[in-house]
């Protein structure tokens, strides 16, 4: 259980299903974004252009060869954790990245 979790705990009473089910839905929306957050900063550091996509991916990623200027793009899935792709998400071919975000 997270310190966030343990603050929201009722002092008198359990929690039922669906308060647990919604704390942890929060929390792994919450990492996700910090995961997207991350591979965004390091791709920037990079220098690769991070353009958000939506649908299917949650990145398109373009990088620029310095020497030919030839463009070269990919689209990615960031996940947190152990998180599967959705059916979608396999449909597109987007690469997964794994990101384990450093501060939780």
């Amino acid at each position: 259980m997270s310190f966030r979790q343990m603050l929201r705990k009722p002092l008198f009473r359990e929690q039922t299903l669906n308060e647990k089910e919604r704390l942890q839905f929060e929390d792994n929306k919450r990492q996700g974004k910090r995961g997207e957050n991350q591979f965004r900063f390091d791709e920037h550091l990079k220098g690769h252009k991070v353009e958000r996509t939506g649908k299917g991916s949650d990145f398109k990623v373009t990088l620029r060869d310095l020497f030919t200027g030839e463009k070269k793009s990919e689209k990615v899935e960031v996940k947190t954790g152990n998180a599967k792709p959705s059916k979608l998400q396999e449909q597109t071919g987007a690469r997964v990245v794994r990101v384990k975000p450093i501060v939780y």
